[in-house]
């Protein structure tokens, strides 16, 4: 072999040796804005984007879904006509949400959040307005969607209590039996009878409001082929209408009075935006930043991986130093007037709380966003009805030092329970004076100090205990 030839072998190798064994830097300086370079189908948005109707059926919960809650909708079912049918009905009705309709839902949100507000007069005259967040975002959440969807209203505080809290829980218990495919059939019968007994307290409530919407008709009656009033199941819309929202209304709640009254001004926001105009910038900004920091749904189950959205939405690398931090005005142009056109760099594609592609939820157009905005303003005006500052103060086991300092807040379905808010105010100014006589007629002890009794939303009692998770 002549010399030429061996150098030449010689260089190729070393060049080879140099590509397969130079260590991979994944902190290497990309400029000012950080680019999010997806990678085949191992990138975790490309693959979320490349999804199917089919990998969503085919997850190991859906036979749970199936089995426990009875459904049959896009979520259990590989049918590329149900799916089409089921956003077509959707994106028609949630069209129809006017303003003057949000106007309605922030009235049915005001009754469904009054009976949950609780009055403690201590002998100094001091009152406390006290409320149980999450019980409270159940509710609203509830009685909003309901209204939206469906035109439901006037449901008793004690029946929301009682659909919201045993969806969420029966949906709990349901996850532990949907690790596998198998795992439906383990399903204990005690959690398949509170199903059906939620299922049929449902049916009860539409067929007392005589629901006869479009909606209705193409989803819960003739696309589920179920013919009411005998068997149809709500649950096939309310399950993934309601479930997400309720976190959602909660995470925002808890994100704008985390810092306490020596920082109102998120609060405040909300509290003035009226819900029967478009989102102001300012308003629609917290909501993005909710949904960014709190993602309702945090991972979504595929084939053959799963996705992790809170990471993403997390990821410092995409969002920056303060991607841990609540910041609406991140989601704001620099004069903080407006929303931005487009979000910086790799932003762009890692805002993600509706999931992207053909399993994009319906209502990211805009409804759950000014859902958000509507049902968090307006359980704000009523804890804080008047326009003077707000004082407030939240407390309970869960409400540990970390959510005390300002930490981003622990993730989960079964976090903050007993997380309450508390309003101090001249005892004068918290009803009229024959709501304060119904009062009076009906205070009871609330400890060896103070007495508890409940702020009415008019002249007539409510009969039921506060319902506290």
């Amino acid at each position: 072999m002549s010399e030429e030839v061996l150098l030449l072998v010689i260089l190729v190798g070393a060049i080879v040796s140099y590509v397969l064994l130079r260590p991979c830097r994944s902190d290497e300086d990309t400029g000012d804005i950080t680019r999010l370079e997806p990678n085949g189908d191992e990138d975790p948005i490309v693959t979320l984007k490349n999804s199917t109707v089919a990998m969503r059926a085919a997850r190991a919960g859906a036979p749970t879904l199936k089995s426990l809650w009875r459904l049959n909708n896009p979520f259990v079912s590989d049918s590329a006509e149900l799916q089409l049918s089921y956003r077509q009905a959707l994106y028609k009705a949630l069209g129809r949400v006017d303003d003057c309709a949000w106007g309605g839902i922030a009235r049915v949100v005001a009754n469904a959040v009054r009976p949950l507000l609780f009055r403690c007069t201590a002998p100094d005259g001091v009152c406390t307005i006290t409320a149980d967040l999450r019980q409270v975002s159940l509710n609203t959440s509830l009685a909003g969607v309901l209204k939206a969807l469906f035109n439901i209203d006037n449901i008793a505080c004690d029946n929301l209590s009682y659909m919201g809290s045993e969806i969420h829980r029966i949906a709990t218990e349901g996850k532990r039996h949907a690790l596998t495919p198998d795992a439906s059939k383990h399903i204990p019968e005690n959690v398949r009878r509170s199903a059906d007994t939620l299922i049929q307290t449902l049916q009860d409530v539409f067929i007392d409001a005589a629901v006869s919407t479009e909606l209705a008709e193409t989803i819960l009656y003739r696309v589920s082929g179920s013919p009411p009033p005998e068997e149809f199941n709500p649950l096939n819309l309310l399950l993934p209408a309601f479930e997400a929202p309720w976190r959602s209304t909660l995470y925002t709640l808890l994100a704008v009075l985390q810092s306490g009254p020596r920082s109102p001004e998120y609060a405040l926001i909300l509290r003035s935006c009226p819900p029967d105009h478009s989102p102001d910038p300012q308003s629609l900004a917290i909501a993005y930043e909710s949904l960014r920091l709190y993602p309702p749904i945090r991972r979504i189950s595929r084939v053959p991986e799963s996705i992790d959205i809170e990471a993403i939405q997390r990821d410092p690398s995409i969002w920056g130093a303060t991607a841990q931090q609540f910041d609406p005005g991140r989601f704001l142009t620099p004069d903080k007037q407006q929303i931005r056109s487009s979000l910086v760099g790799s932003q762009q594609f890692a805002w993600i709380p509706f999931a992207i592609g053909t399993m994009k939820c319906p209502s990211a157009r805009g409804f759950s966003v000014r859902m958000i905005v509507v049902v968090v303003g307006e359980i704000l005006r009523q804890l804080f009805p008047d326009d003077t500052p707000p004082e407030w103060n939240l407390d309970g086991e869960e409400w540990d030092t970390a959510a005390r300092r300002g930490e981003v807040l622990r993730a989960g379905r079964e976090e903050y329970q007993g997380v309450f808010k508390e309003k101090l105010d001249p005892f004068s100014s918290l009803t009229t004076h024959k709501q304060l006589a119904l009062a009076d007629a009906m205070r009871a002890d609330c400890d060896k100090e103070m007495r508890r009794d409940r702020i009415e939303p008019d002249d007539r009692s409510v009969n039921h205990k506060p319902h506290r998770l």
